[in-house]
Order: structure tokens, then sequence, then C-alpha cells
């Protein structure tokens, strides 16, 4: 056992009054500062809420100003370009959030920028007009507007979050731009009047559950250059009678495709080296049933169809095979 004069010389405390009360009295001092320190920095970090009208905004870090939230109950909303002499560039989360007495809405030029659930499950907004300068829609911006029957996304739009129009039920066209380059996950899912849609030259691949339940779709094109479709991506589109997959994809996920029609015909490229469970599979008199297959003869997705009992044909032969 370590005697005290040893214990002294090391600075190790040994039981006796070893701190005096100056020490003390500061250590208490740093412990209350520190425990304040933080809740004043969370103080400092929330921006400061400022009303113009039924509109309540804040100031962003380059000067503009962005809504976060609106008051009002009109049926037709036409937003001010600026908040009291400050330009408005943001319509900020949740800002219109279910919203019942919105019919219409009209977001003026100088925005670029729709935050996440901004006008979600605002369920009577019938009409929407965007700006050119808008450059993103964030994730659930427009999610269950299910009374919504058209929208046209602007030119400069490049991205478009996950479950931005998700269940919007009465969505029968979309008009997209070529700018656009990235749909998030479930952006359209359960869209169950979306007829058609143009996918854009530019976009990079087919998120997951793009267009899971959207029982109408008939048509849609692939554009060239993506390299995979997402997992669920048409997932119970029975309505789908024409698709046709680009050469350049890879990959095809996991019930992509799973709940079509038997009767959709699905060429696969000789150039995918992955397709994932299910991806080419549907129900028929509550038992499974294949796809009609088109594959080339030596392929990855031949040895898949004939692994998975998948019935299936070669390009430009009418015969199927087991």
């Amino acid at each position: 056992m370590m005697k005290n004069d040893d214990a002294k010389k090391r600075n190790i405390p040994t039981g006796g009054k070893v701190m005096k009360k100056g020490t003390a009295l500061l250590l208490v001092l740093i412990l209350i500062l520190g425990a304040l320190l933080p809740a004043a920095s969370a103080e400092e970090s929330e921006p400061v809420r400022f009303t113009s009208g039924d509109y309540e905004y804040v100031i962003l870090g380059d000067g503009t100003a962005e809504i976060v939230r609106y008051n009002g109950t009109d049926e037709e909303v036409s937003i001010p370009a600026a908040m009291d002499g400050i330009p408005v560039t943001s319509i900020g989360e949740a800002a219109f959030f279910a919203n019942q007495s919105l019919a219409s809405v009209i977001i003026p030029e100088g925005v670029t920028g729709i935050v996440g659930w901004s006008f979600a499950e605002c369920y009577n907004l019938n009409s929407i007009t965007l700006p050119k300068s808008l450059v993103s829609i964030g994730t659930y911006a427009f999610y269950e507007c299910t009374s919504v029957r058209a929208i046209v996304i602007p030119d400069n739009v490049a991205r478009v979050g996950s479950y931005a129009f998700s269940t919007c039920s009465a969505l029968d066209s979309i008009t997209l731009p070529d700018n656009l380059t990235d749909i998030g996950e479930f952006a359209f899912t359960d869209c169950i009047s979306l007829n058609v849609i143009q996918l854009p030259a530019h976009l990079s691949g087919i998120s997951s559950y793009l267009f899971c339940g959207c029982t109408a779709l008939t048509s849609v094109n692939l554009p060239d250059g993506i390299d995979g479709i997402g997992e669920y991506a048409f997932y119970e589109c029975a309505s789908l009678n024409e698709i046709k997959i680009p050469g350049t994809v890879i990959r095809i996920g996991e019930s992509a495709f799973y709940g079509c029609s038997p009767d959709l015909e699905i060429d696969i490229p000789a150039g995918v080296t992955d397709i994932g469970e299910y991806a080419l599979v549907t129900y028929q008199d509550g038992d499974f049933a294949s796809l009609s297959v088109i594959v080339s003869p030596g392929s990855y997705a031949e040895e898949y169809c004939r692994e998975n009992e998948l019935r299936f044909s070669y390009a430009e032969e009418t015969s199927a095979s087991e």
C-alpha cells in the first residue's frame, strides 16, 4: 500500500482536505458555465422569425427571406416576391402544411427552393404554378395533395426529392424538364391516376419505388444512359403494357416489375449483370407467373430465367422457352 508521503509526492488525494476553497469555487463556476453555454448556443442558432401579414419568415445567410409559415385561410394565394422588401428565395419546411383552405398557389419568380413538406397534405390544393427560377423540390413537398391533377416542373429544376408527389391520387399529367437528373425514391408512388409519363433524357437512374402502385400507368420511356432500375420501381403497375429498357442498364432491382401484367413484354439488354429476386414475375390466379421476357442468347438474363424457371424468348423470336 502506498504511504501518504509517497502519495503527496505524486499529487494523489489521500482522503484529507486537499482542495483549496478558491479552487473549489472556480470548479463550480466552470461547471455552471459549461451547463449554460450549450443552451445559449442553441438559442443563438435558432433564426429570428418575422411577421409580414399572413406570413412568417426568417432571413437566410445570404440576406434573402425564407417563408416558414403561412397563417392565412385564403383559397387562392399568390405568394409575395418579397417580405418587407427582402427577396423571397425559399419556401420553408411545412410552411403550408395541411392547409385545407388552400386551393390554388402561385409561387413567385426568385424562389429557387421548395423545402420538404412545404405543401404536404393540402388536400384541396388543385392548382400549382411554379417559377422558372426554381432549382429544387424537396422531400414530401407536395405529398398527398390529392386534388392536384396536373403540374409543370420548370426547366431549371435539377432534383425532385423523395416522396415529392407521392399519393397525389388525382395527378394524371406531369411535365418534367430535360435538366432534371435526379428523382428521389417514392417520388410518384401511388399516383393512381398517372397514365403516361415522359422521363427526362439526362436522368441518371430509376429510383427505388419510383412508380410503385401507379396502377393506371400504361407507358413510360426509360432514357438512354440510365444504369439501373431500382427495387419495386414499377411494383403493381398493372396497366403497364409497354416499356423498353435501354442498353446502358446493368442492374434491375428486387421486385422491380412485380405485379405487372403477365403480358408485359420486357426485353432485357445483354449488358444486364444483376437481376433481383421477383424482379420479372407477377401473380395470376393466386400464384406466381412469369412476365414475357426477351433475352439474348448466352446472357445473364437467360441464365437468370432458366434458374428461376421463367418463360423467355430470344430476341426476334416468338416461341417461349422454359
